[in-house]
């Protein structure tokens, strides 16, 4: 896996915890059949036409949380009508059901996206589980990106494949990068993590 130069902390952390087998690059590479890149600035437009040609040659290309800023140039990117919303369900900010189950997703099942905690305590609801923000913010998906043409893998929606050319763009939405906590008596994001890059050949 190459990681684009300027990923953050938590998401760093994340790959050496499942001991990916990465290097940190400033450039995209044909050589490297998988790259990561966490979207974590406003504009990409300077690595717009090296992304599209990697990927055209038969790259994967992951970008990790796109966010309404990201519109125009993902749109410019990929060439294919996009669009950016925040996940508007409340009820969905700890889960995630799986609806296509080949490719990407292969090996993980419903439960490991299930991050919804118990309630603990002796009050009349301490049996039932709620929803709640896995962390400050806005849960396990903040942004659905959807992609003309393209399924998501998941609803609400965070994990869409868009073949280009000879290879693809992943645009993968879900907070793998979170914290593992002993409240998570369900799905792992690390686990998570972990499935998708061994389904991208990592």
């Amino acid at each position: 896996l190459s990681v684009y130069a300027g990923v953050f902390e938590p998401v760093l952390n994340r790959l050496k915890e499942i001991r990916a087998d990465f290097r940190i690059v400033n450039l995209v590479d044909d050589a490297s059949p998988v790259t990561l890149v966490e979207l974590n600035q406003p504009d990409f437009s300077k690595d717009t036409e090296a992304f599209r040609q990697y990927v055209q040659n038969g790259g994967t290309l992951i970008l990790h949380r796109a966010r309404p800023e990201h519109h125009a140039w993902l749109a410019a990117l990929i060439g294919r009508k996009v669009d950016i919303a925040i996940q508007r369900y409340r009820t969905w900010v700890d889960r995630q059901v799986i609806q296509k189950r080949d490719g990407l997703v292969e090996g993980l099942n419903n439960i490991d996206f299930y991050w919804r905690p118990n309630v603990g305590g002796e009050g009349p609801d301490s049996t039932i589980q709620v929803s709640g923000s896995v962390v400050e913010g806005k849960g396990q998906v903040e942004y659905v990106v959807k992609v003309d043409g393209a399924a998501d893998y998941l609803f609400p929606g965070g994990l869409v494949e868009v073949p280009m050319g000879k290879g693809r763009i992943v645009i993968d939405q879900v907070k793998w990068e979170l914290p593992e906590k002993e409240k998570n008596n369900y799905g792992s994001p690390m686990r998570v993590a972990s499935m998708l890059l061994t389904n991208l050949g990592v």
